[in-house]
């Protein structure tokens, strides 16, 4: 298992390493300490999504199945609501892109407001979402109706002059596809639908979707009470030498992933002793061991994320952008094709498609048309970047 999992990150993040190697000998020369430590992140990154594929496996997608299929068995409305608020609130919490996303805007919005109201979006669709598998509401309309509001909140924004607040709201909304969200949504969904007695691969998905217009919704409405023209968001890189910026980036991750894991933990525990005494122990310490793979993997992971590739996509995209500006639009396609499968929760999602589909629909298959997805949207935020168009257009 684990060396299937470390042979999955390497092919993941070989791609990516490499174009920034020839960026780094061509168009964009890197000193040494920058070079070596993004070689050394790449390590970090490799060792850090095997321990949180592992986890996710033993842990995060069978505390989600536990979850929901305990919630469902109730068949109480109330009991659903609140539980599916409160683990969708929990889960965002935990989720470490919010906290990059809320950490680059700390000089002008308090970062715990915004990660709040996030939580509270993910919470609030969480809960609908399980309700819509259980009274058997089409997803089509549920998401026909989410976007109408959408559409409508950003119209009025774009009225009131702020427009900057609608790319920060669909961003807010991409939290709920980072590595802690989606194994426990799509897993709550599994779990739901075998309860619910639904046909299974029609149930299953459409959480993760659903999930993410609400943050797109909180944070919309929050641009209403700030002023768009302090919006500024700021690039986190950090400085000093090698040892340094190591030592520091990981003492804050070991802090940041405890803070992040700490509540899903307590979670797991006090459903275990109430929901459901009956878990055999042997599972149960399986779990405990799978939430300790999935802090470390988190750890590493963001360590190298943070302190070798943030400072050598800082240098690329400042060098690419000051002489090189027509490069960005062929070289934000490649990278966004690429970076796809460095991030740990596609490869949960792909599986976990691949094993409700019965493997009619294949990981592989799904994997390459996210990654075209992926390429094509980067490539028009390339487009927007060199012609400064509105965010209206795409």
């Amino acid at each position: 298992m684990i060396l299937s999992k470390v042979k999955e990150s390497v092919i993941s993040v070989l791609p990516i390493a490499m174009i920034v190697v020839i960026l780094s000998l061509t168009v964009a020369p890197m000193q040494g300490s920058e070079f070596l430590s993004f070689l050394i992140g790449c390590l970090f990154v490799v060792g850090g999504m095997s321990l949180f594929a592992i986890g996710a496996d033993v842990a995060m997608i069978p505390i989600g199945e536990l979850v929901g299929s305990a919630t469902t068995k109730t068949r109480n409305l109330t009991v659903i609501i609140v539980v599916s608020l409160v683990i969708g609130a929990v889960i965002t919490l935990a989720e470490p892109d919010l906290s990059v996303l809320a950490s680059g805007l700390a000089a002008s919005i308090n970062k715990w407001a915004l990660i709040s109201l996030v939580a509270v979006g993910v919470g609030i669709f969480l809960a609908l979402s399980m309700l819509r598998v259980i009274l058997g509401v089409s997803l089509r309309l549920l998401l026909l109706i989410s976007y109408g509001v959408v559409f409508v909140l950003a119209f009025v924004l774009s009225l009131l002059g702020k427009t900057a607040f609608l790319p920060l709201a669909f961003d807010s909304g991409g939290v709920t596809t980072g590595p802690m969200t989606v194994p426990f949504i799509i897993a709550m969904g599994m779990g739901v639908s075998e309860i619910s007695g639904k046909s299974e691969t029609d149930q299953s998905f459409g959480f993760v979707a659903l999930a993410s217009v609400g943050p797109i919704i909180t944070v919309m409405l929050l641009g209403f009470f700030v002023d768009a023209t302090k919006l500024l968001p700021t690039a986190e890189v950090v400085t000093g030498d090698f040892f340094e910026v190591y030592g520091k980036t990981l003492l804050h991750q070991m802090r940041d992933t405890a803070i992040a894991i700490g509540p899903i933990a307590a979670f797991f525990l006090v459903f275990r002793f109430t929901a459901n005494k009956n878990m055999p122990i042997r599972t149960f310490w399986r779990i405990v061991f799978g939430i300790l793979y999935t802090y470390l993997g988190l750890v590493l992971f963001m360590t190298g994320a943070h302190a070798g590739f943030s400072a050598a996509g800082n240098r690329i995209g400042m060098a690419l952008g000051e002489n090189f500006p027509y490069v960005l639009l062929p070289l934000g396609c490649l990278i966004g094709f690429m970076i796809v499968a460095a991030e740990p929760a596609v490869h949960v999602l792909n599986e976990q498609i691949e094993k409700i589909s019965g493997g009619t629909i294949k990981k592989t298959k799904v994997m390459l048309t996210l990654m075209c997805g992926i390429a094509l949207s980067v490539g028009l935020s390339m487009l927007r970047v060199l012609f400064t168009f509105s965010i209206w257009w795409l």
